[in-house]
């Protein structure tokens, strides 16, 4: 049995998809941007605003038919890269966390511990918190 549907398809084609794309990211880059001008103390967002911009710049490159300006074929791909390793950057700095290792989860463990052992120490003797305060 063959249904016979007259289905219409969509014309969204790869130039108008890496447009929306290419404007989303713009968009988002600059309120990202304007945001941090109103809160500088958090540089996330200032990394956040100008990977985004850097990105959007990079498919821009990469899906114009003509390019304007001659550059090397690299180039998009390296923009966009970068603009990964920028948002990284920005996820560390939004984390406070300057070591991504596991040497440094597992130092962060174990000062966890110690602080944990230096607690209970000073349970056992009360004014001996004092005195370190001293």
């Amino acid at each position: 049995m063959v249904l016979a549907v007259n289905v219409q398809t969509s014309n969204l084609d790869l130039p108008t998809l890496s447009l929306v794309a290419v404007c989303i990211a713009g968009l988002l880059g600059i309120f990202l941007i304007i945001d941090w001008m109103q809160q500088r103390n958090v540089r996330a967002l200032a990394w956040w605003g100008s990977a985004y911009l850097m990105g959007a710049s990079g498919i821009a490159l990469a899906s114009m038919p003509t390019p304007l300006i001659e550059l090397p074929a690299v180039v998009p791909g390296a923009l966009t890269f970068l603009a990964c390793g920028m948002i990284w950057n920005g996820v560390r700095l939004f984390r406070r966390s300057r070591r991504g290792t596991v040497a440094g989860h597992r130092a962060n463990s174990r000062r966890a511990g110690k602080r944990k052992w230096t607690d209970r120490r000073r349970a056992d003797r009360p004014g001996l918190h004092v005195l370190h305060r001293l």
